[in-house]
Parts: C-alpha cells; sequence; structure tokens
C-alpha cells in the first residue's frame, strides 16, 4: 500500500519558507461547533500551529494547539463555550517554530446562526 501525504510535484520545503496558503471556516449545523480546515506549503520540519476563536465582545470562544502535524493539509472539528453561540467570530492562526520566528499568520472572520 501507497500512502502519498505530500503532491510528489511539490518540494516541502525550510521552516523560514512555510506558509498558511488555505483557511476555511465551516459553522456546523449545530451552531456550537465549527470545522477548519487548513492548507499548508509542504514542510521538511512540521511546526506548530496556533488557533484561537474570539466572539464579537473579544471573549476567547475556542483555542487548541496542533503540535507537529504530519501532514500539510487536515482538517478538525472546534467546539464553541459561549453559552449562546450565534453570533460573529474571528479565528487566528499562528504558524510557529519553537527555535525561530512565526513565519505566518491567518486571520478569517465567520458567523454561526
Amino acid at each position: 500500500m501507497d500512502l502519498h501525504l505530500v503532491d510528489p510535484s511539490e518540494v516541502p520545503v525550510p521552516p523560514d519558507e512555510v506558509r498558511i496558503r488555505g483557511l476555511r471556516v465551516e459553522p456546523l449545523p449545530d451552531g456550537r461547533r465549527i470545522k477548519v480546515s487548513l492548507d499548508l506549503t509542504p514542510f521538511q520540519q512540521p511546526p506548530t500551529l496556533d488557533l484561537v476563536v474570539m466572539g464579537a465582545g473579544g471573549v476567547e470562544a475556542a483555542s487548541t494547539t496542533i503540535i507537529e502535524p504530519y501532514a500539510p493539509k487536515m482538517s478538525l472539528t472546534l467546539h464553541l463555550r459561549e453559552p449562546d453561540p450565534n453570533g460573529l467570530y474571528s479565528l487566528r492562526v499562528d504558524l510557529v517554530y519553537p527555535d525561530g520566528p512565526s513565519p505566518d499568520t491567518r486571520e478569517t472572520s465567520f458567523r454561526t446562526t
């Protein structure tokens, strides 16, 4: 069995060249969870990803850290902690390496109903 985690036509890059290529947020029908899809450049060394969801009032509604993902494309589900999660939110993703500067940050807004 062959397992292909990276497109063979793309060359993995060193830490200072790793970037977030895509970020998508999809609120799930229950209004309490969101699906987050991330696409990174192929990497030689796995990064760490810090994700923070902020509500309209500046209150943290969810957060997580992904340590050394095995593939550049991933998706995960985050649960919103707010008692009434309807409203406008922002998601910030910081791509970091422990021994160096943060090479990329991405932010997007979304609404739950």
